[in-house]
């Protein structure tokens, strides 16, 4: 069980920072202090003092810490690494192979030969069905510049809270466009050019034809082309 303990810290250390890289902050435990207990798991060592991600410094042997991770009065990650919640565990699987429930065999699953991954119980019950979902269109206000913004289209809107920069080719063509009271830019390639969809369903393919982004910025206000300009014109730009 202490081997155990020692990999769910290193990994739950590991999740947490490649998540801050990303972006995404919560009240994790500190990676840090993490593999410190780690090591004085494995270290043997008889008492160690740590902060808790509450704020309070604990102090205890490190069985007796990375016990009670997660809990109320520690606050931070999500851990179940309660002695009593692990034996309890391990003595009901003990019971289940003592009374032969526990065995190794083969199961039968249904599998997707064009994606070379198993099905879950779920998508083979419902079946697999084309939906059509609503995307966004976003303005990136720019900094310093009065009603001028970087346009941009996503089918993930709940992604932009963690969005920390948009990506420009220096080398491609952009349009100053102006639309109502604001003024966008936008890839010149992508404003005339129709967007075709690709959906394949019960072994057909088919495509569809979707409206130009000048179509529909024509739908919903005035539109005026005020320019054409490199992508490098808008290097290093910011944006709110």
């Amino acid at each position: 069980m202490k081997r155990c303990k020692e990999r769910v810290l290193t990994y739950a250390a590991r999740q947490t920072e490649q998540s801050i890289r990303l972006g995404y902050w919560t009240g994790w435990d500190d990676p840090d202090t993490l593999l410190k207990l780690r090591d004085s798991l494995r270290a043997g060592e008889e008492e160690i003092t740590i902060t808790t991600a509450s704020g309070q410094e604990a102090t205890g042997s490190p069985e007796e810490l990375v016990g009670k991770l997660g809990s109320q009065d520690f606050g931070g990650s999500y851990f179940t690494f309660a002695t009593e919640n692990n034996y309890t565990i391990w003595s009901f699987l003990k019971k289940c192979h003592t009374e032969g429930f526990v065995y190794q065999g083969t199961d039968v699953m249904p599998w997707c030969c064009r994606c070379g991954t198993g099905l879950s119980q779920m998508e083979v019950a419902e079946g697999r069905k084309i939906t059509k979902h609503t995307s966004v269109f976003v303005r990136f206000p720019l900094v310093g510049q009065e009603n001028k913004a970087l346009l941009v289209w996503t089918t993930t809107p709940w992604t932009l809270t963690s969005n920390v920069a948009a990506a420009v080719n220096p080398e491609m063509t952009y349009l100053e466009v102006k639309h109502g009271d604001w003024t966008y830019f936008l890839g010149k390639d992508n404003f005339k050019t129709a967007r075709v969809q690709n959906l394949e369903a019960g072994g057909q393919k088919e495509s569809h034809t979707l409206h130009t982004l000048e179509n529909i910025l024509k739908g919903s206000g005035e539109l005026e082309v005020l320019r054409e300009l490199p992508g490098a014109e808008l290097v290093g730009l910011e944006y709110q």
